[in-house]
């Protein structure tokens, strides 16, 4: 299944409903760099042995993780409890439609418009088996002082799954774009992201870089170079057209890749 096809539940016209389970969600790059986690937590899910998973995720949009998540969750039969938080209204408002709109949903999902250090200083007592940072560090101020309140709600044992742009992002996604929606760095090396986990002793366990040689290609022409027109019909085309870049992304490196994906295990 294309990731995004739900997106078919709260569209209002067949056309639409065909092309979101044909092809998922428009945006190319939610493809290629959501592609990491989902393959992580297949192989995870699948080789432990857990009847039910608590998840935070920051920065959670209009919910894409959560109900990806539920996707693999669903069938591996675990009880899937997830909170997502995010401060755009209109990012919530959809999740909550989309959650509306799957009766079917396995577990407890909760979504709140919020900033995430106000959420995380809130909630005190709440323990994650979980976190998502998906592309969110990037657009925090104080980004140690989210990471540290994040290991005060993660279980002994738990995983930090994080993803940010590398320092390579505004060169392929056009700087008009990367202020657009709101990067406060340029990015993060892998260097960068250890020194930080480490210092809260979590230790890596994967790591993956991503949108590299060739869906650099797709993302600078979709993002940067066609990102001059919001009609709906022009969108589609252009997200038609570029489809195939979410194929192309397999030669990926440090000097090559706009995006990191990296997992750290809490190890105390």
């Amino acid at each position: 299944m294309p990731i995004g096809d739900f997106y078919a539940t709260i569209s209002e016209k067949l056309i639409g409903k065909f092309v979101y389970r044909l092809f998922g969600t428009m945006d190319l790059h939610t493809h290629i760099r959501l592609r990491p986690m989902i393959l992580f937590l297949k192989d995870y899910f699948n080789q432990c042995s857990i009847e039910n998973v608590e998840i935070l995720e920051l920065g959670c949009g209009s919910g894409v993780n959560a109900f990806e998540i539920h996707k693999i969750t669903s069938k591996e039969k675990i009880n899937f409890n997830y909170i997502g938080v995010d401060l755009a209204f209109k990012a919530i408002e959809m999740a909550n439609e989309l959650l509306r709109a799957m009766p079917d949903m396995r577990g407890e999902v909760s979504f709140y418009q919020e900033e995430a250090i106000s959420f995380l200083e809130r909630k005190p007592s709440l323990k994650f088996d979980i976190i998502l940072l998906i592309d969110i560090i990037e657009h925090v101020k104080d980004s140690k002082k989210l990471l540290s309140l994040c290991k005060k709600h993660l279980k002994r044992g738990g995983l930090f799954i994080i993803s940010v742009p590398t320092p390579l992002y505004p060169k392929f996604f056009g700087r008009k774009f990367h202020a657009q929606v709101g990067h406060i760095v340029d990015g993060y090396s892998l260097s960068q992201i250890d020194e930080y986990l480490q210092s809260f002793n979590c230790q890596r366990m994967i790591y993956k870089y991503n949108s590299g040689l060739f869906s650099n290609l797709g993302c600078w022409l979709y993002y940067n170079k066609l990102n001059f027109s919001n009609n709906r019909y022009f969108r589609f085309l252009k997200a038609v057209l570029l489809y195939p870049f979410k194929f192309l992304d397999f030669i990926n490196n440090q000097r090559l890749s706009c995006s990191l994906f990296v997992v750290y295990k809490n190890e105390k």
